[in-house]
């Protein structure tokens, strides 16, 4: 009966930490995606447009791939754990490194084309499977942010004005 009791509250434990993982993973890349537009709005200029079509071009383009070309999605969303995971932690590193490396640096958004992207990533593949078999993928991209933030700190995200503007 004890050995009942434990496995229950790890089944419970596990439920939350997916939980956790499935919501928390995009909204972190949204309330990511958010500041650098607020970054870009504080700018003035046309910088927030730059910016605001950045984090919505890969959005669009996600929409469209999940209602007409679901099978790239799909692609995506059968991969095996291993790889799915691996995948995930490459893209939340690139978006972590993208956001040290870019931000406000080059007048092309690119990180939040590349937060924005993981985003759209993460949730249409996501929609496109019925079963949670693309879950690791989540675990991936929150491992992979928080693996670069354990070893290089998280991103120090200050008003920079973009070149050329």
């Amino acid at each position: 009966m004890g050995n009942n009791h434990e496995n229950d509250r790890m089944v419970r434990v596990h439920e939350l930490a997916q939980t956790v993982t499935i919501y928390g993973t995009p909204i972190l890349l949204a309330a990511i995606s958010a500041y650098l537009l607020l970054l870009a709005f504080s700018a003035g200029g046309q910088i927030w447009v730059q910016s605001l079509s950045g984090l919505l071009l890969p959005v669009i383009l996600g929409s469209y791939l999940y209602l007409f070309k679901r099978a790239a999605l799909l692609f995506i969303a059968r991969l095996t754990p291993g790889i799915g995971f691996g995948l995930g932690a490459v893209m939340g590193v690139v978006v972590m490194g993208a956001l040290r490396l870019f931000q406000g640096q080059t007048f092309i958004p690119i990180p939040e084309m590349l937060t924005s992207g993981c985003f759209a990533v993460l949730v249409f593949s996501a929609a496109a499977k019925e079963d949670d078999s693309c879950i690791a993928l989540f675990y991936g991209v929150i491992s992979g942010a928080l693996g670069y933030t354990i070893v290089l700190g998280f991103p120090n995200l200050v008003l920079k004005m973009r070149q050329g503007n």
